[in-house]
């Protein structure tokens, strides 16, 4: 799998440069930018991001990728056991305060499953 490169023509990329390249909104954008998961520096109100950062951090994003597909690779059914399944009751009966002289948090009581 090969380097990815950006064919931008400018070497200082903007929020709507990178949006229009990922194809994604201007608020995945600035939110990752805001977080700092994208190294950009501001200039007064614009974010600006260097071209060969933005290749660099796009090769990161794939590469930390793959190693989570690799880890998380599914294991064959005659790997591992079982597991049981539980039934689930149909409805929980809690009780609560009824009277309105009662302050405070609502506090409630778990008094049995009905099922």
């Amino acid at each position: 799998m090969g380097r990815i490169t950006v064919n931008l023509p400018n070497e200082w990329l903007s929020v709507a440069d990178i949006r229009d390249y990922m194809e994604v909104s201007t608020f995945v954008v600035t939110s990752q930018l805001k977080t700092g998961a994208l190294p950009a520096v501001t200039f007064g109100r614009e974010w600006r991001l260097a071209r060969t950062d933005f290749e660099d951090w796009l090769n990161e994003q794939r590469a930390a990728t793959n190693r989570q597909l690799r880890q998380h690779q599914p294991r064959p059914s005659w790997s591992s056991p079982p597991v049981p399944i539980t039934p689930r009751p149909s409805r929980l009966s809690v009780q609560h305060r009824t009277r309105c002289h009662q302050r405070g948090p609502l506090r409630l009581a778990l008094t049995g499953w009905e099922g």
